[in-house]
């Protein structure tokens, strides 16, 4: 039994001489980007902390925009009814094939019209607005429309 243990002992220690060797650079085998780290060049000099970065009057560093999205349903007599906003759609044939999981509002109403507060990415500028009824009589309506700060929704395709 004391064989077997001193085997297993004397391999689990190879290994690790094995594993920490590997660990350690060679000192210029491939990565060579920490050699000689220079720093940053801008008008008037060098940077070398984060504290002497300036940015621009006027800059937001906000990556997000609010929008106000109207729904108008008069001309099909109003809710009850379903909206999805989708930010992930492709036209396809005389529909879209939507992403479900790209939905950025959901929401159910009554009236015939709706507002409702809409965040989204600053990289969109389009998104697929669709409303379900829940008659089931009339078929969902889905028009795409261009983002701005208030968007109005009531000609439908």
């Amino acid at each position: 039994m004391n064989i077997l243990r001193f085997c297993s002992v004397l391999t689990f220690q190879f290994t690790l001489v094995v594993a920490i060797a590997g660990c350690q650079s060679d000192g210029g085998a491939g990565d060579s980007s920490n050699d000689d780290p220079k720093p940053a060049t801008i008008e008037g000099g060098d940077i070398e902390h984060m504290a002497q970065l300036v940015a621009p009057a006027g800059t937001r560093f906000v990556s997000n925009t609010n929008a106000r999205l109207t729904v108008d349903l008069g001309s099909y007599g109003g809710g009850p009814a379903y909206l999805s906003v989708y930010s992930d759609y492709k036209a396809e044939g005389d529909g879209y094939r939507i992403d479900y999981g790209s939905r950025m509002l959901a929401k159910s109403f009554n009236t015939q019209k709706d507002s409702s507060q809409l965040i989204y990415p600053q990289h969109l500028d389009h998104v697929l607005v669709q409303v379900w009824f829940y008659n089931g009589a009339t078929k969902p309506l889905t028009r795409e429309v261009k983002l701005s700060e208030d968007i109005m929704v009531k000609d439908w395709l």
